[in-house]
């Protein structure tokens, strides 16, 4: 079923609830539903077709809310519209106010004299469970689709150097860059050099991913500091180690006030500990991962990439980390 029929199936099962039409934004190839709502007037929605499987998915929508509400293709109202939306995602839709409708007549609409929130309804029998590519599944993809898009001229280096610079085999480049080529992420650079395609819903969906298919591949461990304002007077040298999570947050936004560290490193475990006092603690505050991109000199203070910091800020379910990534990508689009 392409997005068309996913809309048109949608649209039929909250038929009996709220009347949508299809309005279609023929300047930039969305689709908008108009919703006609008895003593709240029309609403116009902006509908993103997504196949729902992990919380990563919804709070990546939320955040692109934001950002997206002053463009000219936006209306500033998001509607997802699922295959469907089981009760724990229509729980958390409704917790971070994120509209939703489904194949099955399971929706969410909050709006100015609406206020509309139906699950439980069974997944219908014809409705897709699945429509991400296996790409997103492998690590290796992962590492070598973030390199991409933190560094653009690499995609007209050869696969050795991406391989190199993603720190994966050779033989995991070339199935990359196909699957990006098929998905319409990557031209194919026959007749010029190669550049990608849709940039930022590529950087959604690596976003989205990067939880479930690659942080936990980068041997995270935990530690205990001596206090918990030690992150203001350790001074990381950015050729080995950087700043994810909330701390790059503070200091990209100055917004979050940091409750956790994340460090990104290519220094030893061991050698980490005794540099910034740490204790191994599994419950502990500072949580090192290992860098998986060429490290440099040019951020100061040393923070990782912002699509980096925002993967690391959906994994939270607390609302201002939420806010935070809203932030953040508002930046990356700015940049």
């Amino acid at each position: 079923m392409d997005n068309q029929g996913i809309i048109d199936r949608a649209v039929e099962a909250i038929a009996p609830v709220l009347q949508f039409d299809a309005v279609p934004n023929h300047s930039f190839g969305t689709t908008h539903l108009r919703a006609s709502i008895p003593e709240a007037g029309e609403h116009l929605f902006d509908a993103h077709v997504r196949t729902v499987d992990r919380v990563q998915t919804l709070r990546t929508l939320k955040a692109l809310e934001a950002t997206e509400s002053t463009g000219e293709k936006s209306t500033g109202q998001q509607l997802l519209v699922a295959p469907y939306i089981s009760p724990a995602m229509a729980d958390e839709c409704r917790r971070i106010h994120l509209n939703f409708i489904d194949t099955s007549g399971n929706a969410f609409i909050r709006v100015p004299g609406c206020h509309v929130f139906i699950t439980g309804i069974p997944r219908r029998p014809d409705a897709p469970i699945k429509t991400t590519t296996g790409m997103w599944t492998r690590p290796s993809a992962l590492r070598v689709i973030f390199n991409l898009l933190t560094q653009r001229a690499l995609i007209n280096e050869t696969q050795r150097d991406i391989a190199e610079a993603a720190g994966v085999s050779l033989g995991s480049v070339g199935p990359v860059i196909k699957d990006l080529e098929n998905l319409g992420f990557l031209s194919r650079g026959v007749d010029s050099p190669r550049r990608l395609l849709a940039a930022d819903s590529l950087e959604m969906e690596w976003a989205t991913h990067y939880t479930v298919s690659l942080r936990d591949k980068l041997n995270p461990k935990r530690y205990k500091p001596l206090n918990d304002s030690w992150w203001k007077g350790a001074h990381l040298d950015a050729e080995k180690a950087q700043w994810g999570g909330e701390v790059a947050t503070f200091h990209l936004t100055d917004y979050l006030k940091p409750v956790e560290a994340t460090i990104y490193s290519r220094i030893p475990r061991s050698d980490l500990m005794v540099l910034y006092r740490l204790k191994p603690d599994p419950k502990g505050s500072v949580e090192v991962l290992d860098a998986f991109w060429p490290l440099s000199k040019s951020t100061e203070p040393p923070t990782v990439p912002p699509l980096l910091v925002y993967a690391d800020l959906l994994n939270s379910r607390d609302d201002r980390s939420l806010e935070a990534a809203q932030m953040v990508l508002q930046r990356m689009r700015d940049a």
